[in-house]
């Protein structure tokens, strides 16, 4: 789990297969490849507009129903890859991948890795921002925390849309975070200046959604965000104040199940729940 979306430590806080037409190249050095596979795209294969399951998926992942958006996408992300619908396949992988990583990280190895690879071959650019998405969210799960922020950095600026742009800022200062702390064990606090960088990136997405009550859930994430970083800086009024917010925003709209993370960061701080907390816990 990712520190600033779990209240304690690390618990507070993608093996491509080719679809059919496509060919995947073995390395023949005899050495590991861990990157993604190479596929030359098939283009008599027409491509089809953009599945309204992905607009669902990302509706489903900001609610924090990552279950259901495994449940929704694998089919049609095997279907898509199966198809050579390599835009859309890829586009599904991220979404995949994204759920994945607030779960069992390992799981998104694999459509990450697709993403990664339609990015390559195909030079869209929206592949090419979602697959950095993609990429960042599991390597923030393997803990490479300085690879992840770099990677969702190049998302953040590659992203056509406020919602993408806002998210790869959103799990930048997670992973910002988590590098504070030198990504161990040990709770104490190793760089201090990342905290500031994670603030900036949060800043960075709360400008992109304020105003835009389609993104409201993504600016929730982004006061829950604040809440972590002046738990960590012992600042119990700040807690208070953006804990407040985030259980508000995020009740607002239904999500339910992401109430708890800022609840349970206004209790150690004995701030007082607001009413759309006790009404969460009820419904959860």
């Amino acid at each position: 789990m990712i520190r600033a979306r779990t209240p304690l430590v690390l618990a507070l806080a993608l093996l491509g297969c080719h679809p059919k037409g496509g060919k995947t190249e073995t390395p023949d050095d005899g050495k590991k490849d861990d990157g993604p596979p190479k596929v030359v795209i098939d283009d008599s294969v027409k491509q089809e507009p953009d599945p309204p399951q992905l607009a669902e998926a990302q509706s489903k992942y900001l609610a924090g129903e990552y279950e259901g958006v495994v449940s929704l996408l694998q089919p049609l992300y095997d279907d898509l890859k199966t198809r050579n619908q390599y835009r859309a396949s890829a586009l599904a992988a991220t979404w995949l991948t994204l759920a994945h990583a607030e779960q069992v990280f390992e799981n998104g190895k694999e459509p990450s890795e697709w993403a990664a690879a339609m990015a390559e071959a195909t030079a869209d650019t929206d592949v090419a921002a979602a697959a950095k998405l993609a990429r960042g969210a599991y390597l923030i799960g393997d803990q490479e925390f300085a690879t992840a922020a770099a990677t969702l950095d190049e998302a953040a600026k590659a992203a056509k849309t406020p919602s993408l742009a806002a998210l790869a800022h959103v799990l930048r200062a997670e992973a910002l975070i988590n590098g504070a702390f030198a990504g161990g064990e040990d709770e104490s606090l190793q760089h201090p200046e990342m905290l500031d960088q994670a603030k900036a990136a949060y800043d960075a997405a709360a400008a992109l959604t304020k105003g835009d009550d389609t993104l409201s859930l993504l600016l929730a994430r982004v006061h829950e965000g604040y809440a972590a970083l002046a738990n960590y800086r012992k600042q119990r009024d700040e807690v208070c104040n953006q804990a407040t917010v985030a259980i508000q925003l995020y009740a607002a709209k239904g999500a339910t199940r992401l109430v708890q993370v800022p609840a349970e960061l206004a209790s150690d701080n004995k701030c007082p729940l607001p009413p759309e907390a006790t009404a969460s816990a009820g419904a959860g």
